[in-house]
Order: structure tokens, then C-alpha cells, then sequence
């Protein structure tokens, strides 16, 4: 088994590898994202999205999450990159996958809160990837803007 050297002294790593679908949704030269805050007052960027329930669809959870953390209803168009991530949690070392979403909006949107955003999850904005690129978390700010095919990204660093 291959894993991460980052991740030997974070502790064992959990059983259940976490599945989650992720948006990006452009508006001109930024992306709509989640602003949120860490216990000591950090604040980061991050897609919207989230886990799989089961017997979803990527597309079906990803359209779901964009409606419970920002209240705005999705097309999925296709799949623009997937990335690993390992997060260190207290109960051990969490494996997810991460399948990030080129999606249209359904109708004209202000950001707004959804009827269920995160726990850490403080307000909903528009971003510049590129100039903001240190606050997102996992860092994908930079490589939204590649005009590539889908990439497989490997293992990003998460910082939460």
C-alpha cells in the first residue's frame, strides 16, 4: 500500500476512504465559494460541497451540497479534476477524494447563506482564485483557472 509520506505522523488512518463532489462555479474571472472561519479566527475559501450519501451520484450530491451551503440550484456539466486529500481529525488521519464540478447556475444568484451551510461556514462570495489563492482550502485556487482537460491532481495538502 502507497500513501502519502506527509501523512506518517498524523496518526493511523481511518478504515472508510470519504467520497466527496465539489463545485466550481464561475461568474467571469471568479468562482463562488464558502468563507469560513477556524476556532481561532482564520479564515479560509473552499468549494461548495461535500460527502455522498448513499446510493447518490456524484452530480445528484454535488447539485444537493451547492443548495445546502449556498442556496443556489446547479447544472453539473462535467468533471474538471479529482485530488486526495488526507485530513488530520482527533479520531485519526481521514483519505478523501475529491471530484471537483464545472457547473452553470439555474438562475440569476446573489451569494447567499443555504439552508444548511457548514459548521464552520460564515458567508457565501464571490473570489478571484488567482489573487486569493493563499486562502483556499484544500489550495485550489491556481488550478481552477487551467485550461486543461480533467486532471488528476494526486494529493493536495489540506491545511484544516
Amino acid at each position: 500500500m502507497s500513501t502519502d509520506p506527509n501523512i506518517s505522523s498524523a496518526g493511523a488512518v481511518l478504515p472508510a476512504v470519504r467520497t466527496t463532489a465539489r463545485a466550481v462555479i464561475w461568474q467571469g474571472e471568479k468562482v463562488l465559494v464558502q468563507v469560513k472561519q477556524t476556532p481561532e479566527g482564520g479564515i479560509y475559501l473552499t468549494l461548495p460541497g461535500g460527502r455522498l450519501e448513499p446510493g447518490e451520484t456524484l452530480a445528484a450530491a454535488t447539485a444537493r451540497e451547492v443548495f445546502e451551503e449556498v442556496g443556489a440550484e446547479v447544472e453539473v456539466i462535467s468533471l474538471l479534476h479529482v485530488a486526495e486529500l488526507y485530513k488530520a481529525r482527533p479520531e485519526g488521519v481521514r483519505h478523501q477524494v475529491e471530484h471537483l464540478f464545472d457547473c452553470k447556475l439555474r438562475a440569476p444568484y446573489s451569494p447567499h447563506m443555504g439552508t444548511d451551510p457548514d459548521n464552520k461556514q460564515i458567508n457565501v462570495r464571490w473570489a478571484d482564485p488567482v489573487a486569493e489563492a493563499d486562502l483556499f482550502d484544500p489550495p485550489y485556487g491556481a488550478v481552477l483557472v487551467e485550461a486543461r482537460g480533467t486532471l488528476y491532481l494526486g494529493v493536495v495538502q489540506d491545511q484544516s
